[in-house]
């Protein structure tokens, strides 16, 4: 009896697991991950002054979170910049971020059920590794336009939670406390991004899982993003898929069908993927329009610049411009039946495969 509950729970597990659309990692036969849609993680071409894109490396044995390599997308050049002696389940990495000159690296290590985190810097010009910080608990990178904020959940506070900005003094960095800083959110019901204007205010995005509208606020005035409202699955979310071209917001998003919330972007299987859509908002009118859209999950947005959309369809990366017929293949990716994310830096598309960690194509926009 025992025997049989065990497996009725086990197969509800699955159904659960297939009908939300996401699987756990190496869950094939031949040890990779199972299909699931490419994505855009840097949406572009954009103002980014940085050459250098990291990532981590597959080791032998299929561990992937020992080892951080830097492509520098001037040269072509991919070679590993750090990585850990001792790595394995317990010891490893779990988050990093990085620029031309400095990467930033969050290693993890876990002695006796005391979990021990540790913030290194990598000098790039120096090659030297230097620990800013070492606390008994968690420590997370957080994302911002002019780098990264560092995040501390210290066990020794009873997880009281800090937040510190990354100050250069000679030739190492010190944290320097601030208060909690202002930032987009994505989770299972609601999706939040912050658009940073150069007068210094700022457009918020907003799109609630089960809900048909999209949001927005902007010095006070809230409103509906007209043009989204009613046009998408109720599950579909607000991605960092925004670009700020003169006086309008240009933004892709996908329409997506994922009953346990809003699909995180890296996790999207094809039968969830319904459409996407490009869109501009004016940030003078709040007027919102369609730009192009497509439907089913065939092709995917992955770029725009000043009337041209960048497309991805069966392996190749395409721009036509958006009310035109012609299409113009930039490049081409020969592994397209892996899973793969987009990542402008810049002018430049970078193209990783997110299965084997490894770039297989890049590109001028």
């Amino acid at each position: 009896m025992k025997r049989m509950k065990k497996t009725l729970l086990s197969l509800v597990i699955i159904i659960l697991i297939n009908a939300a659309g996401c699987t756990f990692e190496n869950n094939n036969s031949d040890g990779k991950r199972s299909h699931y849609i490419s994505y855009v993680s840097m949406f572009g071409p954009n103002n980014s002054v940085n050459n250098s894109y990291y990532h981590y490396v597959r080791n032998n044995d299929g561990f992937i979170y020992s080892k951080i390599s830097k492509y520098d997308i001037k040269t072509s050049d991919d070679y590993v910049v750090f990585y850990l002696d001792d790595s394995n389940y317990a010891n490893r990495i779990t988050d990093y971020f990085g620029n031309d000159s400095d990467l930033f690296i969050v290693v993890t290590k876990i002695n006796n059920n005391i979990e021990n985190s540790y913030l290194y810097h990598h000098d790039n010009n120096s090659g030297k590794d230097q620990i800013i910080t070492e606390i008994s608990g968690k420590i997370f990178l957080i994302r911002k336009e002019m780098g990264i904020i560092v995040r501390i959940d210290n066990d020794e506070e009873n997880n009281k939670i800090h937040y510190y900005t990354l100050n250069k003094n000679k030739s190492s960095f010190q944290l320097s406390e601030i208060n909690k800083p202002e930032s987009n959110v994505l989770n299972n019901n609601s999706s939040t991004q912050i658009i940073k204007l150069e007068d210094g205010k700022s457009v918020v995005f907003t799109k609630n899982a089960g809900e048909a509208k999209y949001s927005y606020s902007i010095d006070g005035i809230s409103g509906d993003i007209d043009a989204l409202t009613s046009k998408n699955a109720l599950e579909s979310g607000i991605y960092n898929h925004l670009l700020v071209e003169g006086d309008k917001i240009i933004g892709a998003l996908q329409f997506t069908e994922w009953s346990y919330g809003i699909c995180p972007k890296n996790l999207l299987r094809p039968r969830n993927l319904k459409g996407s859509a490009l869109f501009e908002f004016d940030i003078n009118t709040h007027e919102s329009k369609i730009l192009y859209e497509i439907k089913g999950n065939k092709t995917q947005i992955v770029g725009y610049r000043e009337g041209k959309v960048y497309l991805y369809r069966n392996g190749k990366v395409i721009r036509k411009t958006i009310n035109g017929e012609k299409e113009e293949v930039i490049c081409s990716v020969d592994n397209n039946n892996h899973q793969l994310s987009f990542n402008w830096l810049n002018d430049t598309l970078l193209i990783f495969d997110e299965e084997d960690y490894v770039v297989v194509g890049s590109c001028n926009g």
